[in-house]
């Protein structure tokens, strides 16, 4: 009975090696598509021509020029206090350990923003930036007791370990680069927005034009696949062994039964008559 149990326990054990080793792969692959799907975008938004504003006709364009408010009534960024028309917070923590390598996890993202226009000498246009993806740089922000405060108002009470606080913002004055699609309505200036369909996001950039954007992004996506591919092996290699403690565990029990089987018939071999 109890070889029975030692049986099935390491069968459970190799199955759940198996089914972790496949949930993991699975992961990995959504893992890689998802970031490279991130990755083509901004590749994308690099190769991409720049036209001057007065050439800028509807469409999918991109454009750059210098951040002006729309309105007069800015936005002030909690952390730093400094006026904008957009902020964006993030509180991150880190998991993992420098031999091992780290990887980043969100706690949270919070971003306010108002439309504002993007101008150079030859005209300007309206962008709406809801649901953009921004390419600005962050700023590393203290936990000091007023950034304590805020981030009670967004319901976290303790900061978790590892934390990191940062800040994006774009400013009135600052050089951007904005891709997106063009349109107006009748009477009104031309909008630059997102669009409905996949590739035709709104794309922010403040990064200088000559900064490549994506080899960064390339050297982390290599890290996240070198980890998975390790977690693979690992998770396999387990699997391996367990099946090779099943395959010698029925060895074994094969071996014992042929024992018992001849112990058993040893006995009736010597009362037979001669």
């Amino acid at each position: 009975m109890f070889e029975g149990v030692l049986g099935f326990l390491l069968k459970a054990c190799f199955a759940a090696g198996v089914a972790g080793f496949v949930l993991l792969f699975a992961a990995l692959i959504l893992r890689v598509r998802l970031g490279m799907s991130r990755l083509r975008r901004v590749h994308a938004f690099e190769l991409a021509p720049t036209v001057a504003l007065a050439n800028a006709r509807s469409g999918y364009v991109k454009v750059r020029g210098v951040i002006q408010p729309a309105d007069p009534a800015t936005l002030r960024a909690p952390l730093s206090g400094r006026p904008c028309l957009a902020h964006r917070i993030v509180l991150e923590r880190l998991t993992g350990s420098a031999s091992r390598g780290r990887d980043v996890v969100t706690v949270l993202d919070v971003r306010d923003q108002r439309p504002f226009r993007l101008a150079d000498d030859s005209g300007w246009v309206g962008v709406d930036p809801v649901a953009a993806m921004w390419l600005a740089p962050k700023q590393s922000m203290p936990f000091e007791p007023h950034a304590m405060a805020w981030l009670q108002t967004q319901g976290v009470w303790h900061l978790p370990s590892s934390p990191t606080l940062t800040e994006q913002r774009l400013e009135a004055g600052q050089l951007a680069t904005v891709q997106g699609l063009m349109g107006a309505s009748q009477g009104a200036p031309p909008v630059l927005r997102a669009g409905g369909t996949e590739g035709q996001e709104l794309i922010i950039s403040t990064h200088p034009p000559d900064q490549p954007l994506v080899k960064a992004g390339f050297s982390r996506l290599d890290k996240y696949v070198f980890r998975a591919g390790c977690l693979c092996f690992i998770v396999a290699l387990l699997a391996a062994i367990a099946a090779g403690v099943i395959v010698y565990g029925m060895w074994q029990d094969i071996q014992s039964k042929k024992k018992r089987r001849s112990q058993l018939e040893e006995p009736h071999r010597l009362q037979l008559p001669l």
